[in-house]
Order: C-alpha cells, then structure tokens, then sequence
C-alpha cells in the first residue's frame, strides 16, 4: 500500500514538482471555490483605552477557536491545530479492532472464526464510518500511517461485498475531500492525503470498476484532479505491462 502511495506522489514530482502541483489555481470562474474571496473589514479607530481593544480582539480571537472547534472535520477547510490532529488518531474509539483486523489480513491461512470476524466487521456500519475521520486527517507517523493503510483495506473490503453499502459513501468522502486543496495545510500533510486519495481511487475502480466513470465529479479541486490523471496513468501501465507479460 505504501509503495503505491508513493509511487503516485513521485508522478506527481517528476510531473514538475509536488510543491509547484499544490500551488495550481482552478481557471476562471471555479478559481473561486480553491481561493476563497477574503473581505477585508472596515478599519475601526482605536479607542482611547488601550485595555479595551486588546480586551476586544482578545473576545474575537476565542470565538474565533470555538467556532473552529465546533465545526465537523468533514466541513472544515482549514485543517485542525497539531493537538487536535493528533487526537484524531490518539484517541480513535476502534483502535484495538482495526489492529485486529490488519494482523489478521495477514495471515495467507484463516481460521473460519477469523474469516467470519472480519467479515462482520466490514459490515459493522458504525466501525466502518469512522474511518472516514483517519484517512482525512494528515498522518504525520508511522503508526497513524500504518492506521491509514489498514483503514483502507477494510474499505476496499467492505466494498468489494457490497458496492453500494457505507463503505462507499466513505469512499466517496475521502474523494470529495478539500484539506489537499488547501495551500494553508502543511506541504507534507497534504502531501500525505494526495497519497491516501490517490490509494483510495485506484483500489475502488479496481474493485469496483462501474466507479470509474464517476471519479471525475467527486474531485474537488486541481490538486485532486491532478492525482486522479496520475491515478489513470499508472492503472494504463500496469494494464501494458500485464498485455505485455501475457505475450
């Protein structure tokens, strides 16, 4: 799973570079949706008081922070401070299940009781929506990545079974995603959830080939477009390179 993460991270640097990609611009009128106008307000004159105004832009600076910290993940644009990124994984309700459920995907030979577990947990609807939250939040660990991959392969899983089940509106999620859009996130956060959105594509049109001819209108943006041609030209390669073994 790494390797074809990276693998599309590195088209996208030998394309030109993947800091130069995360500085592209939608052209005319979509250019809207990646920069978002920022109105300036109006200059206000100090008051007389120098206490008073910091008092006020004390005021302003919190309510500025809860209403960040009340805002769902999934709505929110600009990425979370380090703390609560971190809490994302830190404290994932189901952490001892997908560990579970990684070893056991592992193992070549399963015992029927083993076999049976994962696939109830792929039908655990509950379990299965909240991997939506790791494979939107940039991993910047080992372990979290390691969280990320297995998130994954329950998914594909999961879809494999059934197309049309919640593990494709989570699928779908993690497609339309913004936070790889947003030039404010860290480079190589963002850099992280190209990989995991370029991993997520190629695995469900594999999987699921029907969804190919949808991929196109969840993206969000130049960035995830970008992947996406990535995403398609490694799909056409390997296709070659199978033609060609075949001979």
């Amino acid at each position: 799973m790494k390797n074809l993460k990276w693998i599309l991270v590195a088209v996208l640097v030998v394309a030109g570079g993947l800091g130069a990609l995360l500085s592209l611009q939608k052209p005319g009128s979509r250019a809207s949706s990646l920069e978002p106008e920022v109105t300036k307000p109006p200059e206000v004159e100090a008051p007389a008081n120098g206490e008073k105004k910091q008092d006020t832009e004390k005021t302003a600076s919190a309510e500025t922070e809860m209403a960040k910290a009340s805002t769902p993940l999934s709505q929110n644009p600009i990425f979370l401070p380090e703390e609560a990124r971190q809490s994302v994984f830190a404290k994932y309700e189901y952490k001892e299940q997908i560990d579970q459920y990684s070893d056991l995907s592992k193992k070549v030979l399963r015992p029927e009781a083993e076999s049976n577990w994962m696939k109830k947990v792929q039908e655990d609807g509950s379990f299965v929506n909240s991997l939506g939250d790791l494979l939107t939040t940039p991993a910047t660990s080992d372990q979290e990545i390691a969280m990320q991959d297995a998130a994954i392969e329950v998914l594909i899983d999961s879809v494999k079974g059934n197309p049309q089940g919640p593990a494709a509106k989570v699928l779908d999620e993690v497609v339309s995603n913004k936070v790889v859009e947003d030039k404010s996130v860290p480079q190589v956060q963002r850099e992280n959830l190209a990989g995991i959105k370029g991993e997520v594509m190629m695995k469900w049109i594999s999987s699921v080939p029907k969804e190919e001819g949808q991929m196109a209108g969840r993206l969000p943006g130049p960035v995830s477009e970008k992947v996406w041609k990535n995403v398609l030209a490694v799909k056409d390669n390997n296709l070659k390179e199978s033609q060609t073994l075949a001979k």
